[in-house]
């Protein structure tokens, strides 16, 4: 009986904190941005089912953010990025002639990045090195990886399952995305977040 009262008891607690939270979530979501500033803007969506797209733009650098966010105790949201990596996407292309197109462009926002440097890898030593597009197919028969370098962003090394006949598109994440990657705590002032660096961003009607 005593077992009982307490499940039940803490049960009715449980009930209890998780619809405060999930109130408070609902009340927090919406769409939040910062005072008119030149060359600075600082866009947010905290959406109902926990996620978040954050846009930060300061100068010429813009940003896209995306992730999850969380309410802590009652004071503040914390802003936890998903976690972003290099990766190539492969397409089969019947007029390529045996030969390998590589594509590169940035990750965040598909921006294509021209004239990568491109080396080719066979049993751990260099075979080509500086090559542009295509790739012909000898070259890659002898190759068991290729990895691209572009200034700026960190390299990525693969080998694609077609190694002629295809079209490899590879994504590469700039060298500062861990400043993205970055858990981010907001403090909650009435219809206003305050970022680390004392941006405020006020809610949009």
């Amino acid at each position: 009986m005593v077992k009982s009262k307490f499940f039940l008891i803490t049960t009715y607690i449980l009930f209890g904190v998780f619809s405060l939270s999930n109130c408070q979530t609902i009340k927090l979501s919406g769409h939040y941005l910062e005072n008119t500033t030149y060359g600075t803007k600082h866009d947010l969506n905290l959406f109902e089912n926990g996620s978040f797209q954050y846009i930060i733009k300061e100068g010429l650098a813009c940003d896209t953010i995306l992730g999850d966010w969380n309410v802590k105790g009652s004071k503040q949201i914390i802003l936890s990025p998903k976690k972003i990596e290099n990766y190539h996407r492969e397409l089969k292309c019947d007029t390529c002639s045996s030969r390998l197109y590589i594509r590169t462009y940035a990750l965040l926002d598909s921006y294509e990045l021209t004239k990568p440097s491109v080396k080719i890898y066979s049993k751990g030593g260099i075979i080509e090195d500086g090559i542009i597009n295509p790739i012909e197919g000898v070259i890659m028969q002898k190759a068991d990886s290729i990895q691209i370098d572009y200034f700026g962003f960190e390299p990525y090394m693969f080998m694609p399952q077609n190694k002629d006949d295809a079209i490899v598109s590879v994504f590469l994440i700039e060298e500062q995305s861990e400043l993205l990657q970055k858990v981010r705590i907001l403090k909650i002032k009435k219809s206003k977040l305050i970022t680390e660096q004392g941006t405020t961003l006020r809610k949009q009607p």
